[in-house]
């Protein structure tokens, strides 16, 4: 069974979601993001639109399927996770929310490094 996550990159104009199909769990969640930092613009310059395309690349890895743009996770009711991601005071944040039928909880919220040492770290 898949894992499935949209992930929506935020900044002051605007939101861009991406739906992805497989290991939407927060450690491989945090990893495809932290990757994406390689084909995005160097920090401090964060476009919310850029990075996520930067995602997607990282997330198609050369196939086919698996990831899409969306209008948000509001047009998925598979999902496990959803995951919001900004750039503030020099640091990529991240929003952790779980998703299931009753709702959707927030699971965590740090920056990017914080967040790999509690759920990234201890996997590897």
């Amino acid at each position: 069974m898949s894992t499935r996550a949209c992930y929506t990159f935020k900044d002051k104009d605007g939101a861009f979601s991406v739906y992805y199909h497989y290991d939407g769990y927060p450690a491989n969640a945090l990893q495809m993001i932290n990757k994406a930092k390689e084909s995005a613009w160097q920090f401090p310059r964060f476009e919310a639109d850029e990075f996520a395309a930067s995602f997607c690349y990282v997330a198609k890895d050369g196939r086919p399927g698996g990831a899409r743009l969306t209008e948000g996770p509001h047009r998925h009711g598979d999902l496990a996770y959803k995951y919001d991601v900004y750039f503030k005071n020099n640091d990529l944040m991240v929003k952790i929310w779980e998703v299931d039928f009753h709702g959707t909880k927030l699971l965590d919220h740090s920056n990017i490094n914080e967040l790999w040492s509690k759920y990234v770290a201890r996997t590897l």
